[in-house]
């Protein structure tokens, strides 16, 4: 189920980087007045004019750049998940250290932030006991983490 879950949730997380990089190359999907004459699945016979062809070819041009940009990520992220060392402790520590504040953390310091007058003592409690544990936590899986990788770094040839 591990698995599943990463493989479900990377594409989600990489489309961010993807689509922030194919609008710096320009390679995106566009909205321009040219593109409004690009028809998906014309299938009605008509000819198509030159400019309809050219926006058709260029589309398709486009489809190919992004294709080629997505593989070459996930072919990235794959060669940095083998090659760096450790990978998987870093990856607990930097879980350790951010999710649990971005989940526990976080939306309750913004919640006091936001509505602390009109909360309830009882709310405000249980706001703090959230925020405790999620610091424990947090403190606990980054220790055990950094614990690990210094472990491992002491011992030669171990991976």
């Amino acid at each position: 189920m591990v698995g599943f879950h990463v493989m479900c949730a990377y594409p989600i997380l990489m489309n961010v980087v993807t689509s922030e990089l194919e609008r710096s190359l320009r390679i995106g999907v566009t909205t321009g007045e040219r593109d409004k004459s690009f028809r998906y699945g014309d299938s009605s016979g008509v000819i198509r004019t030159i400019e309809e062809e050219d926006a058709h070819d260029e589309k398709w041009k486009l489809v190919g750049l992004r294709a080629l940009l997505r593989t070459c990520l996930v072919g990235f992220t794959c060669f940095v998940a083998v090659m760096v060392p450790f990978f998987g402790d870093v990856m607990s520590l930097v879980g350790a250290m951010c999710l649990t504040m971005i989940v526990f953390v976080l939306p309750v310091v913004f919640s006091f932030k936001l509505r602390g007058e009109e909360l309830s003592l009882g709310s405000k409690v249980w706001g703090y006991c959230i925020i405790f544990t999620g610091v424990l936590g947090g403190s606990i899986g980054t220790i055990q983490s950094l614990e690990s990788i210094s472990k491992k770094l002491q011992t030669p040839g171990a991976q």
